[in-house]
C-alpha cells in the first residue's frame, strides 16, 4: 500500500483524490453539492433546480427569473421600532396666541368673546409691518396690542360687531371713495373678523398722511392723528369736545394701560 505524505494525505482528504506530485497539494474546499444546471455551488440537501437561486439570494445577489422575496421583520426588532414610534412625541397645533385684555372689558365667563380676535389682530399687525419693513420703535409700525384696544371702542362692547367687523371699516354710511380702492371692500360685501383687520390698517395708513387735493400724500401725521381721521365724526360732546379727538385719545389710553398692566 501506498504510503501517502502529511500533504498527499490532506490533499485526499479534501479532493478525494490522491496526488501524483506533493506540489499538487493545495488545499482546496471539496463541495458535492451544487445546481447541475448552472453549476453553481449550493448548501446541502439543495442541490437541484433552484439550488443555485437559493445561494444567490443568501448572499443577496438577485435571481432572473425567480422572485426576490420581500425581508420580513424579526419580532424583537419590530417591538423595538414599534416602541420607539410609540415614544416620539406627538406634534400638536399651537394655541392661538393671547393678547392682553382690556383694562375695564372683561374677558372671563360669558365675556370670553372679546379675546377671540387676538390671534386675528397679531397676524393683520404682522402682515401690515412685514409688508412695509416696520419695525418697533417705527412710527407707522403697528402694535396687536393697540388694534385689540382700537376694536374694543369701534364695537362699543357689541359682541355681534365684535366677531363679525370689529374694525367697523365697512358700514353702509362710511362708504365712500377713495376707500373701495384704497381697502378693497364692496359696499354691503359680508365681513369678517379677518377681512376687517387687514382693510382698517390699509384705510388707517391712508387717512395718517395729510394730502393735496390730488389726494397725493404728504407727511405721515402720526397714529393720534391717523385715528382721530379714521373716525371721521365732527360731533362735539356736551364738554366740549370733538368725538373723533375723544375717540383717538381712549383708544390710546386703553392701549397704554394694557401695555404697563402685569
Amino acid at each position: 500500500m501506498q504510503r501517502l505524505s502529511r500533504f498527499q494525505f490532506v490533499y485526499w482528504l479534501r479532493t478525494g483524490r490522491v496526488p501524483v506530485d506533493p506540489e499538487q497539494a493545495t488545499e482546496v474546499k471539496f463541495n458535492p453539492n451544487h445546481d447541475p444546471k448552472n453549476g453553481q455551488f449550493t448548501f446541502a440537501g439543495e442541490g437541484g433546480p433552484g439550488g443555485g437561486d437559493a445561494v444567490l439570494r443568501t448572499v443577496g445577489l438577485p435571481v432572473t427569473g425567480s422572485p426576490n422575496p420581500q425581508p420580513q421583520p424579526q419580532p424583537e426588532r419590530q417591538a423595538r421600532t414599534n416602541q420607539t414610534q410609540r415614544a416620539r412625541p406627538q406634534s400638536h397645533p399651537r394655541p392661538p396666541a393671547k393678547l392682553k385684555p382690556i383694562r375695564g372689558y372683561s374677558e372671563t365667563g360669558a365675556d370670553s368673546w372679546r379675546a377671540a380676535n387676538d390671534q386675528v389682530f397679531i397676524d393683520a399687525a404682522n402682515k401690515f409691518n412685514g409688508e412695509r419693513g416696520l419695525k418697533p420703535g417705527d412710527p407707522k409700525y403697528v402694535d396687536p396690542q393697540m388694534m385689540k384696544a382700537w376694536a374694543i371702542v369701534e364695537s362699543g362692547g357689541s359682541k355681534e360687531v365684535f366677531l363679525r367687523d370689529p374694525l367697523q371699516v365697512n358700514n353702509p354710511g362710511d362708504y365712500n371713495d377713495p376707500k373701495p380702492q384704497v381697502t378693497g371692500l364692496e359696499k354691503g360685501q359680508l365681513m369678517t373678523p379677518e377681512i376687517s383687520a387687514e382693510a382698517a390698517l390699509k384705510w388707517l395708513d391712508y387717512r395718517g398722511y395729510k394730502r393735496d387735493k390730488q389726494h397725493r400724500p404728504g407727511p405721515w401725521l402720526g397714529l393720534e392723528e391717523a385715528l382721530q381721521r379714521y373716525n371721521g365724526r365732527k360731533d362735539v360732546d356736551r364738554r366740549g369736545i370733538p368725538h373723533r379727538v375723544w375717540y383717538a385719545h381712549r383708544i390710546l389710553t386703553l392701549y397704554n394701560a394694557a401695555m404697563n398692566s402685569k
